[in-house]
């Protein structure tokens, strides 16, 4: 399933988190004029490359506001983790991949 896609709409988005079911998915909420989530969709695209059974989606925050508004989303980048439904913990293999890719260390918060 590895695929790293971007949401355009609403029901875009609602759709690929039903097509992704028990599978882990990774939303990037990202913004064009913020470099860092330019960094960030570099690292998805390596992350899809190397997790065959997740889901990565890219979303626009402001263009999709109704998305946004639903999950809270304030700052971006923001990800959120969904399997089957909003999760709350991560897995904490992504947040040391990040740290490599980029190099930068990043520790997953307790």
């Amino acid at each position: 399933m590895a695929t790293l896609v971007e949401a355009t709409s609403s029901q875009q988005f609602e759709d690929l988190l039903s097509k992704a079911g028990k599978f882990l998915t990774v939303v990037h909420f990202q913004a064009a004029w913020a470099p860092q989530c330019s960094q960030m969709n570099d690292v998805m695209g390596e992350l899809a490359k190397e997790n065959k059974h997740t889901m990565f989606v890219k979303l626009e925050a402001e263009a999709v506001p109704e998305v946004s508004e639903k999950y809270e989303i304030t700052s971006v980048p923001t990800f959120l983790f969904f399997k089957v439904s909003l999760i709350t913990s991560v897995p904490t293999f992504l947040f040391f991949k990040v740290s490599l890719i980029t190099s930068v260390p990043i520790l997953p918060l307790l």
